[in-house]
């Protein structure tokens, strides 16, 4: 098993929000320094919590699909009018 997978990535804000799901903290972490030894230190916040049905993810695709669907009602709202 990988020790880490990309979930998504977000803006804004002037803020870059990376998620991830990891099978086992400490590895991770072990990891991440190792990898950055050599850099300066970053700004950076790093948040763990437990999301085993990845039902964080479910809810940004639930939003990207309600966001989807309103901009296409919109759009056929707007053709029917013409």
């Amino acid at each position: 098993m990988s020790a880490l997978r990309h979930v998504y990535s977000r803006t804004g804000n002037s803020l870059i929000e990376l998620v991830y799901h990891i099978h086992d903290q400490e590895q991770f972490l072990e990891a991440f320094n190792k990898a950055l030894s050599s850099h300066p230190k970053y700004p950076i916040e790093i948040n763990f919590h437990q999301d085993e049905k990845w039902e964080d993810f479910q809810r940004l695709l639930n939003d990207f699909s309600a966001a989807a669907n309103k901009a296409l009602k919109k759009d056929t709202d707007n053709n029917s009018a013409s």
